[in-house]
């Protein structure tokens, strides 16, 4: 789990104000390669597009980790 802040401007009634809050990041061991792997083992039963849409729906709108040297996160948009 990682810790962090999450800060935005709020107009309010006195004027603007810079709004901070805590926020907290879960981090999976799991590399998407294997999380794609078991849920293909999970959906074995059907056929290779259903478990692509499948897989689609789950990975879509998720943030992932690269670690590559430099840690960066990406947003998962399209498969």
């Amino acid at each position: 789990m990682y810790s962090g802040y999450k800060s935005n401007f709020v107009k309010l009634e006195k004027g603007y104000f810079l709004r901070i809050d805590p926020a907290k990041k879960i981090v999976r061991n799991q590399t998407v390669l294997d999380f794609i792997d078991s849920m293909y083992a999970v959906h074995k039963n059907k056929d290779k597009e259903e478990r692509r849409q499948v897989i689609k729906a789950e990975l879509i709108g998720k943030i992932v980790m690269s670690n590559y040297g430099k840690t960066q996160y990406y947003q998962v948009t399209d498969i």
